[in-house]
């Protein structure tokens, strides 16, 4: 760091670098990071100057001056908050306009295939220059490299990088794999804070009541990174649509077939669950595809949850609806497995089988094994995975004896009726 500039507070001091508050050779406050005294931590250091710099723009923290020799410094502008202690109002709109200043200040970043894979609450500043304020990303410190670039490992493989509570999953056993989906649930998790006042957590999941925009969140936070939105943009624009969307009733929806918005009604109010479980059988074969199209992961998400809402006894309906209604599950297991969509056929199987064999749903039952004596081998793996991960093996092996065997009988449920 140069004589000319002042050390004043230690502001955070990490095994990377510290952070100072610190005076220019003109008296101004800034902001001053310093890489630790080794090699790994200056080009840690180095990689994050330069992403500041490619970022370069209204929505990412300036970069005002820095060691362009050693990269063991830079300077920035004093902040007057962050997003964490921010005064006023935390709602939709303050969440939309944090989200509009990630997609804007990483969108080049994210179209090299380079994740910030640190966003949270803490990393957002509000910047207030020449009396007007702005919100800003900043600390580019465990920036990935555009794959294929890296020359050194400053990430260990197996090791968690990020920080708790707002890094994505794969973030604790891949970092350096993450790729800029990581972002979108880091994201859509600091929304769920600025509505909920708590960090979201996989065990015990706290999303606004607001359904549209619980459905935007719940797609945001997923587990699996290929069932998030895969941008940033796309996160924000469906905030903003949910953000204004009228209340619309599970009726109009599924009169007007607006699958893009069933599940999120579903899965937003599942006190309905025995309206939605008597109402979606009417649905045919070719709504349950236009709903897989549309919306795959809305159909996955809120039927599954209705399973498991069965499995746990928590319907007041006959087992005459329950019957129609998981009948009507398998038909759609069999419109995802001829479309080849093998791992939703196992999530989606596993919570209906686990419903069927709970409750002792018999005519479901003998559906279901009718079925899987007609998979190809290829079917057959998602189906044996979940007949055994819903605890309902006995049940099916039952199920399978009590059907007549037929020459043209699938390896499966040859292998269910021997068992």
């Amino acid at each position: 760091m140069p004589e000319t500039f002042t050390r004043q507070t230690l502001i955070v001091k990490t095994s990377f670098s510290e952070v100072w508050h610190a005076k220019d050779a003109s008296g101004i406050p800034v902001v001053v990071k310093i890489a630790l005294n080794d090699g790994a931590t200056a080009r840690r250091l180095r990689n994050e100057i330069e992403a500041l710099i490619e970022a370069e723009g209204p929505s990412t923290m300036p970069v005002l001056e820095f060691d362009a020799v050693d990269y063991s410094w830079y300077m920035m502008p004093v902040a007057a908050y962050n997003l964490a202690h921010a005064p006023g109002v935390k709602d939709v709109t303050l969440g939309i306009h944090v989200v509009e200043a990630i997609e804007e200040a990483l969108h080049n970043l994210h179209g090299a295939g380079r994740p910030h894979r640190d966003l949270k609450p803490q990393n957002i500043l509000w910047l207030e220059v020449d009396g007007e304020g702005r919100w800003v990303v900043a600390d580019f410190g465990i920036i990935r490299n555009a794959p294929g670039t890296t020359t050194a490992s400053l990430t260990v493989e197996d090791a968690f990088l990020g920080s708790l509570g707002w890094a994505a999953p794969e973030q604790h056993s891949n970092p350096h794999a993450a790729t800029p989906v990581a972002d979108v649930y880091a994201a859509g998790a600091i929304v769920t804070w600025v509505l909920t006042g708590k960090m979201f957590e996989d065990s015990n999941p706290l999303l606004p009541t607001d359904s549209a925009i619980r459905g935007v969140l719940q797609r945001a936070l997923q587990r699996v990174p290929s069932r998030r939105y895969q941008t940033i943009a796309q996160f924000l624009e469906a905030l903003r649509i949910a953000s204004v969307a009228k209340p619309t009733t599970l009726e109009d929806l599924l009169r007007k077939k607006t699958f893009d918005r069933l599940g999120a009604s579903i899965l937003g109010d599942l006190s309905r669950a025995d309206d939605a479980i008597l109402a979606l059988p009417d649905l045919n074969r070719d709504d349950s595809a236009a709903w897989l199209r549309e919306a795959k992961s809305g159909l996955i998400e809120s039927l599954t949850a209705l399973c498991n809402g069965l499995s746990r006894n928590t319907s007041s309906l006959n087992f005459v609806d329950i019957d129609r209604f998981l009948i009507w599950c398998i038909d759609v297991l069999r419109v995802l497995t001829a479309r080849a969509e093998h791992a939703e056929v196992e999530e989606l199987a596993t919570a209906v089988f686990e419903a069927i064999a709970s409750l002792r749903q018999f005519k479901p039952g003998a559906e279901a094994v009718r079925w899987i004596g007609s998979l190809d081998r290829k079917s057959e793996i998602p189906i044996e995975h979940a007949v055994h991960a819903s605890g309902g093996l006995a049940f099916f092996q039952e199920q399978a004896r009590n059907k007549y065997a037929s020459r043209v009988d699938s390896d499966l449920l040859k292998k269910l009726r021997r068992s």
